[in-house]
């Protein structure tokens, strides 16, 4: 009997489920874009892939042991939350650990020994809730940019374990993955450093302090609704926006937003209501852009606070607007 022989019945069962298997990953995305939206920096939207038949077999072969079914499959489906930074980490972590039902948890990284090479990543086995179905199980991976760096190459050059590797290339390895780990670590470092900025100038900046990303953060996180925030918010090219009609410091942003914040959320509220009427009747098509805006609109908002300061910024200085107010 030949290893295809063995394999078949299993194979038969993987073509027959493989419908559920994509149901399962789609589902699942979907829960997570919704969980992580407006919470955490995502790299890349929440994405699934189904493990092929190859990479099945190739694995019977690497490990011996083939499975009698596909529920001794865990990774079947495998789904992956990238996020920015490593500080985001815990974060993703936790809604996964809050919402799913998580039957066991690897962290790739405690598993290295100091002397071995790689750079790891969060692994989750999560079980389908309610229905019935072939496919009972999935994996989620929750990792930083870096991290998925790491994956992704690895994947690419097929070297998925240090034995993989030829001696000579496995010092060029090691040092990527040493990189990729400091990456990591300077950003957390950046972050540190930003909060200290943060701070050095306080909730009320010095009305002369030039403006930049990080200042017109700090004014709208204090003058604007917090319901209206978003973690994902383009800071730096409405400063750009603000210089060109001549808004260059602090005190000058504090008073445009003061003088068109009762007209602009009024606005806003009116928004809602017609969003929050679209949402009720066709539901959440894109949860990555849906699913953020659903949250804002359980507090009666729309816009983030960079798309208010834009509508503060058209009602102030373009006329289509200035004359309909």
């Amino acid at each position: 009997m030949t290893d295809d022989d063995l394999h078949e019945p299993l194979q038969e069962e993987y073509v027959e489920a493989y419908q559920q298997a994509n149901d399962l990953g789609r589902l699942l995305c979907g829960k997570l874009e919704l969980l992580t939206g407006g919470l955490i920096a995502l790299n890349v939207p929440v994405h699934y892939r189904i493990k092929s038949w190859y990479s099945i077999v190739e694995k019977i072969g690497r490990r011996g042991n083939a499975p009698k079914n596909l529920s001794e499959i865990p990774d079947l489906v495998g789904v992956r939350i990238v996020v920015q930074f490593r500080r985001d980490l815990p974060l993703a972590c936790e809604l996964v650990w809050r919402h799913f039902d998580v039957v066991e948890y690897q962290d790739a990284a405690k598993r290295l020994q100091a002397e071995e090479f790689g750079y790891g990543s969060s692994h989750f086995i999560v079980r389908r809730p309610g229905e019935r179905s072939r496919v009972t199980l999935a994996e989620i991976q929750v990792r930083t940019t870096a991290q998925h760096a790491w994956a992704a190459s690895s994947h690419v050059l097929q070297y998925k374990h240090e034995h993989d590797i030829p001696i000579e290339i496995r010092r060029s390895m090691s040092r990527v993955a040493a990189l990729l780990e400091l990456s990591d670590l300077e950003f957390d470092r950046v972050f540190a450093e930003r909060e200290r900025y943060f701070a050095r100038i306080g909730q009320m900046p010095a009305d002369d302090l030039e403006l930049n990303a990080d200042v017109v953060c700090i004014i709208l996180d204090h003058m604007l609704p917090r319901a209206n925030r978003s973690v994902q918010d383009d800071y730096s090219a409405v400063a750009h926006e603000l210089a060109s009609h001549g808004v260059q410091n602090a005190g000058q942003l504090r008073q445009l937003v003061s003088k068109q914040l009762a007209k602009t959320l009024a606005y806003d509220a009116q928004v809602a209501e017609v969003e929050r009427a679209r949402i009720q009747k066709y539901g959440i098509k894109i949860p990555s852009l849906d699913g953020p805006v659903a949250m804002r609109l359980e507090s009666n908002a729309f816009a983030t606070h960079v798309g208010l300061l834009r509508v503060i910024i058209h009602y102030e200085y373009d006329e289509f607007y200035r004359d309909r107010t």
